[in-house]
């Protein structure tokens, strides 16, 4: 069987009741660059900008508008949560992700999911499929998301496919209008 399906995962454990996603050591490496480091990158420069611009008569308002709102974007960027790797089998699906700078567990049961949601989302000027376990608690939890500059409705229809067969439970196709 193809993988290419699971992108931006790569496929490295598969058997009749498991799958085991990762994402490359790569783009791990370009995702923790972009989502952790840039934003102290930024973080540290606002600040140098802000000490070496006070002349002694303090900022303007526009500029400490400026100033606060870029270290509002920048701290933002820490919440984004990078799944890292996905377990999949016929009792739970393990999500590991890294949020802020600690790596995070989590098991969800599927005695508590009533059903896999995939919603593919396509627009001018990009897309994504996002895939979701409906808690019976009313809660959804993305457990995986792909660009569909990359994967296509057949690709989702093989992963879907492939999520069914492993978990035994029903997967949901919705799609998102333009």
């Amino acid at each position: 069987m193809d993988y290419s399906q699971f992108h931006p995962y790569q496929v490295t454990e598969q058997g009749v009741n498991n799958l085991q996603l990762n994402i490359s050591g790569i783009r791990k490496a370009v995702l923790i660059i972009t989502w952790r480091l840039l934003p102290i990158f930024i973080i540290a420069m606002m600040v140098i900008l802000a000490v070496e611009t006070n002349n002694g008569q303090g900022l303007p308002l526009k500029i400490k508008l400026g100033l606060a709102f870029i270290a509002l974007v920048a701290c933002a960027m820490f919440l984004v949560k990078i799944i890292f790797q996905i377990n999949i089998n016929s009792t739970f699906i393990e999500i590991v992700s890294y949020r802020f700078f600690f790596n995070s567990t989590k098991k969800y049961f599927l005695s508590e999911v009533t059903h896999i949601q995939a919603l593919f989302s396509d627009h001018v000027r990009g897309g994504a499929i996002f895939y979701t376990l409906q808690l019976k608690n009313q809660k959804q939890v993305e457990f995986m998301r792909q660009p569909t500059i990359s994967s296509t409705r057949e690709d989702m229809m093989i992963v879907c496919s492939k999520l069914q067969e492993v978990t035994k439970m029903e997967v949901k196709i919705k799609e998102r209008p333009q």
